[in-house]
């Protein structure tokens, strides 16, 4: 797969929403113009979701029919790009705050990345990280989705993809029904926290890079696509800020914290989904604005060091922060970006390659050498 600097620079345009909904009550009143729509900068996530279905179909899906060893990178490399610096950040808080463990339950649940699956214990740990309980649970479910896709037509492929959607979120309401005062997949997680409701996020991300596959290579899909490469930005943009329009105006009518968790709220997060199908065809394609504004090397480099910003997040971690800055925005957004950089650097960067070294020398104490795939080839661009 042909690098392309701009989906990097998505990752930052998501970390940057999330980073605005986790405190725009610190700076912006609820009825400014930028607060008012900045509350439902959640979506940055279903950015994510959208964005790792394309990246992860596109680099993983003709290899992991390859054998055994083909499973075992696409294992090693979904562990080391999430679990270190994860496992780093979440000890280093329990080792500061031991009083915010309250049970051997929760420091399971907590380094086992399952707790969205619990109402009582989806906050605890490093509070964002719920989110790496959908892609985790991702990871597991993409193989198959991948063996049931692969030899199938565009078309055959869009349906399955809308069935396993349609599957799931009905599998979420009947989850619901049966477990509505249990904690394990209680009520609304089920849908919003969950990959059951989610899965249609990270689908629209798998058939693009399904249907980039079919047509052998980036280049001839985009010949092909009836879209301008402009038109796909500006589009991508638009619906994405459609999500926030309309989500933030079924806040303020139904009267809830969050315009998702209104009746209709999570369908108006679909808007943002496919908008990132937009912003990903116009990377591909080419875009130059996509190149100037997403494609950088600022942006770039802050799309890199994205998991990292969207970890530190976590009020163990932001609080010194907005306390010394008191609250002002743009000295406390440059203050954990550039402590998100340190961490990068010092932390996940070396903790990635470390253990790809060290599963690579396991591999290789235990199965002759094979060619070289696609760890060598990988290993020089920004991990996925």
């Amino acid at each position: 797969m042909e690098y392309y600097s701009a989906l990097t620079g998505l990752r930052s345009v998501g970390a940057f929403l999330v980073f605005c909904h986790h405190f725009y009550g610190q700076w912006f009143p609820d009825k400014s113009f930028p607060g008012f729509f900045l509350q439902e900068g959640y979506i940055g996530v279903s950015i994510f979701f959208t964005l790792s279905g394309f990246l992860i179909t596109r680099t993983y899906m003709s290899k992991l029919g390859s054998g055994p060893v083909r499973f075992r990178e696409y294992w090693v490399r979904r562990f080391a790009r999430v679990y270190p610096l994860y496992c780093l950040l979440l000890s280093w808080k329990f080792l500061v705050r031991p009083d915010l463990v309250k049970s051997t339950g929760q420091l399971v649940v907590n380094f086992t990345l399952s707790q969205a699956f619990f109402h009582s214990w989806i906050w605890t740990g490093i509070a964002p990280a719920w989110s790496l309980t959908v892609e985790e649970s991702f990871y597991f479910l993409a193989p198959s989705v991948f063996f049931i896709i692969r030899s199938r037509s565009v078309a055959r492929a869009f349906w399955v993809l809308l069935a396993f959607t349609v599957a799931f979120w009905v599998l979420g309401d009947l989850i619901c029904w049966i477990m509505a005062r249990g904690d394990f997949f209680a009520s609304l997680m089920v849908h919003q926290y969950n990959l059951l409701g989610r899965f249609g996020e990270f689908a629209l991300g798998v058939f693009i890079a399904f249907v980039v596959e079919k047509m052998s290579c980036e280049k001839e899909y985009c010949e092909k696509l009836p879209i301008g490469a402009e038109t796909a930005f500006f589009g991508g943009v638009i619906l994405i800020a459609l999500s926030l329009g309309i989500l933030s105006l079924l806040r303020e009518r139904t009267h809830q914290e969050f315009g998702i968790l209104s009746s209709y709220g999570f369908a108006a997060c679909t808007p943002a989904s496919v908008g990132t199908v937009l912003l990903i065809i116009a990377a591909l394609k080419g875009s130059a604005f996509s190149k100037v504004l997403l494609g950088n090397r600022c942006v770039e480099y802050l799309g890199r060091v994205s998991y990292a910003f969207y970890l530190l997040q976590d009020r163990f971690f932001a609080n010194p922060v907005t306390g010394l800055w008191k609250n002002e925005f743009v000295p406390v957004f440059l203050s954990l970006t550039v402590l998100s950089i340190f961490v990068y650097e010092l932390a996940e960067k070396p903790l990635h390659r470390r253990v790809i070294a060290f599963m690579s020398r396991a591999k290789k104490t235990v199965s002759p050498p094979s060619s070289p795939g696609t760890i060598g080839i990988l290993a020089r661009r920004p991990s996925v």
